[in-house]
């Protein structure tokens, strides 16, 4: 025990002694010298590669899978999607597709099932709002109505006709014969 109490003593002796001839000198104590800030750096990055490589080793076919995945729907998504080619949209120039676009078939599937929604709600406004838009409907549906089979669907093509324009097929059909 008296050997430790030397070793603790002599060691506590030095270091007293050399923060005295410091003091005398005017000098500042030596501090340990860091790395420059590159080399810290590279340091920190050569430690977390290190780390996602083992972490990269442990994982199991089905993890890598799913890892795999979610990466490249990051990549995707907001590296190239959001950040290096967004996509521009500008409605203001947009000329997009009507319903003239559409085929004839889905045309009279729109007009069929417009007047489905007014035959059952009643709802004038989201009729008119849903054909509002389409330049030709009166036409179509007028052509619907002349080829319908029996009088009621002939009917409610009037009345669809009716609630969007406010006449009916025989004032359309005298207003193309004026033309």
């Amino acid at each position: 025990m008296n050997r430790k109490y030397r070793r603790i003593q002599t060691s506590v002796t030095i270091g007293h002694a050399e923060w005295r001839r410091v003091r005398r000198r005017g000098m500042e104590p030596v501090q340990p010298l860091q790395p420059p800030l590159t080399e810290r750096l590279a340091g920190q990055w050569r430690r977390m590669v290190a780390l996602a490589t083992a972490a990269w080793a442990r994982l199991t076919k089905q993890q890598l899978a799913v890892v795999s995945l979610a990466l490249g729907l990051f990549v995707g998504l907001v590296v190239l999607g959001w950040w290096l080619w967004p996509v521009q949209w500008d409605a203001s120039t947009w000329t997009g597709a009507n319903f003239n676009n559409l085929p004839a078939v889905k045309r009279e599937l729109v007009i069929d099932n417009s007047a489905d929604l007014f035959s059952y709600t009643v709802d004038q406004g989201r009729v008119q709002a849903l054909l509002a838009d389409w330049p030709g409907a009166a036409d179509d549906i007028c052509r619907l109505a002349a080829d319908a089979g029996d009088d009621a669907q002939r009917m409610r093509y009037e009345a669809l006709l009716y609630i969007t324009t406010g006449q009916m097929c025989a004032d359309q059909a005298d207003k193309a014969a004026q033309e």
